[in-house]
Parts: structure tokens; C-alpha cells; sequence
């Protein structure tokens, strides 16, 4: 199931550039080592190669040379590796468990605080999220709202390089929980850019990361 040395691998990169992270790029993995892949130089259909940067995040996908069968991961790029001339990337290697038949279209979910101002209707609001992904969040706030209210929302993220990125959209409380400090609800996106989505699941891949490293 794990991919082998010559194996072909093709990948899209997430990104916030739609046309980007729609160009699909094909590769050969040229090493393996215990937790991480090299990968020769990826090229696009046209046969122009292209630059990977440490961060870059992949959607792989390959076919098995044992059961045929099309295996989807996702990995992140450390680094690269020049030696006489000869350039490769190194990517994760994924685990067993990280590795899936189908392409995975649910959202990896973090603990988060993040900052939120909304409104509903001329009502505004400040919360703070407890959790995220890309289909929705969790935040706690002193207002009280109501299940299947419709919300706008503009959430603050700030990724590990200090970077600062404003995310509009809209949502449905799907559930509302009374707590202590005050209620906590539960919101599904019924409208986001998609540009502004993989920015959110960025944040999830690199808080996930920070995790591991822990």
C-alpha cells in the first residue's frame, strides 16, 4: 500500500490561488527513508517543472503497483536536496493510517482560539472559537442566539509566521449549548469563498503540526 522507490505520484498543492491549486503535477519518488520521502523535480502537463517550498502542502495520489488500487494521502513539504546538479524535495511520509482509498473530503477539525465578529440581521456579536475546520467552528459567546439563525462572520486567523488573514462568511447555528461563561455554538458554513476555506484549513494542517511535534 505504502508508495516505492520509482513509484509515480501526481498532486495537486493547496493554495489560495484557485487556478494553482486546481494544476495537477506528476512526480517520481526517488528515495525513501524512515519518516520521509524524496521526490524527483514535479513537472505539469505541459512538461514545465515546477518549484516546491518548504510549507507547501500536497493532496498525492497514486496508483499501487500491488493491487491496482488509487491511494490518496497528504503530505507536507521539509525541503530540498541538491547534489551534483541533481535536485529532489522531501515530503512526509505518510503513516498507514494517514493513507486512504478514497479522497478524503472531510475537514480535519483543531482546538482554536480565534477571534470572530458577527452579526445577525443589525445585531452584532464577539466570540472566540473553541474549534475549527473547513466546513465550520465552534465558538463561545456572551450573546445569546438561536438555532438555525442565519450569521455573518468575519474570523481573524494568524498563522505561525505572523501573517494575518480576514475571513468572511456565512453560517447556520446548527446547535447552542448554555454554559457558564456563556453559550456555545455550533456553525456549519453555508457560505464561503473557497479561496478563504484553504486558508482556514491551512491553519488546521498547521496547528495539527505544532501538535505532533509536542
Amino acid at each position: 500500500m505504502l508508495p516505492s522507490i520509482g513509484q509515480t505520484i501526481q498532486f495537486h498543492i493547496v493554495s489560495q490561488d484557485k487556478q494553482e491549486e486546481e494544476q495537477l503535477y506528476k512526480t517520481r519518488i526517488s528515495d525513501i527513508e524512515s519518516d520521509q520521502l524524496f521526490i524527483e523535480v514535479p513537472f505539469d502537463e505541459r512538461g514545465a517543472t515546477k518549484s516546491l517550498y518548504a510549507g507547501d502542502l500536497l493532496k498525492v495520489s497514486y496508483i499501487s503497483n500491488v493491487d491496482k488500487v488509487n491511494y490518496f494521502f497528504d503530505a507536507y513539504v521539509r525541503g530540498m536536496l541538491q547534489d551534483n546538479n541533481i535536485r529532489q524535495y522531501i515530503i512526509d511520509k505518510p503513516a498507514k493510517s494517514e493513507i486512504s482509498k478514497v479522497q478524503r473530503r472531510s475537514f480535519l477539525r483543531v482546538d482554536a482560539e480565534l477571534e470572530v465578529a458577527g452579526r445577525v440581521g443589525s445585531d452584532r456579536f464577539l466570540a472566540v472559537t473553541v474549534d475549527i475546520s473547513g466546513g465550520g467552528l465552534s465558538m463561545m459567546t456572551p450573546t445569546k442566539l438561536y438555532e438555525n439563525d442565519t450569521i455573518e462572520c468575519w474570523l481573524l486567523i494568524q498563522y505561525r509566521n505572523e501573517q494575518i488573514e480576514h475571513v468572511p462568511f456565512q453560517g447556520e447555528i446548527v446547535r447552542i449549548k448554555e454554559e457558564d461563561e456563556g453559550y456555545l455554538l455550533m456553525v456549519r458554513f453555508t457560505n464561503i469563498a473557497e479561496s478563504d476555506r484553504q486558508k482556514i484549513v491551512k491553519y488546521c494542517y498547521e496547528k495539527q503540526l505544532e501538535l505532533r511535534k509536542k
